[in-house]
C-alpha cells in the first residue's frame, strides 16, 4: 500500500521544542496502511526511524521504530493534536504532540521509568 509518510521534530520535553528548536531532532514515520483509505492524517500503526543523539553528542543515531500507534484528533484551532505510543531499544514511551495546518508534526517523547 501506498503509506503516508510523515516527517517532523521530536525533543524529550515541550519546553525543550519551544525554547530551543536546535535540540529537536526530525524522524520519520510511515503508515502501515492496509485499507483504502487516504485520508491524511490516518490514525494506526507506523513504523519509521528518529535521529538521537549518539553519547558524544557530535554525531546523530538513527533509531529504528516500530509498531508506533499514533492517533491524530483534531482539535477547535483546525489542526490536530497527536497522542500515541511506542518502544524501542531503550523502552517503552509515550507520544503527545501537534500536527499543524501546513502538515508539520511537533512531538514530545515520554519514556516510562523502568
Amino acid at each position: 500500500g501506498g503509506g503516508h509518510k510523515i516527517t517532523g521534530v521530536w525533543a524529550l520535553g515541550l519546553d525543550i521544542i519551544e525554547s530551543n528548536r536546535d535540540l529537536c531532532l526530525d524522524f520519520e514515520y510511515e503508515h502501515n496502511s492496509t485499507g483504502e483509505s487516504n485520508e491524511f492524517p490516518s490514525s494506526g500503526k507506523y513504523s519509521g526511524w528518529f535521529h538521537l543523539n549518539s553519547d558524544d553528542d557530535l554525531s546523530k543515531v538513527k533509531s529504528p521504530e516500530k509498531d508506533v500507534d499514533l492517533k491524530f484528533i483534531k482539535n477547535s484551532e483546525g489542526y490536530h493534536n497527536v497522542e500515541g505510543s511506542g518502544s524501542n531499544v531503550y523502552g517503552f514511551y509515550s507520544i503527545t504532540g501537534t500536527l499543524s495546518a501546513d502538515g508539520v508534526i511537533t512531538m514530545c517523547r515520554k519514556f516510562e521509568e523502568k
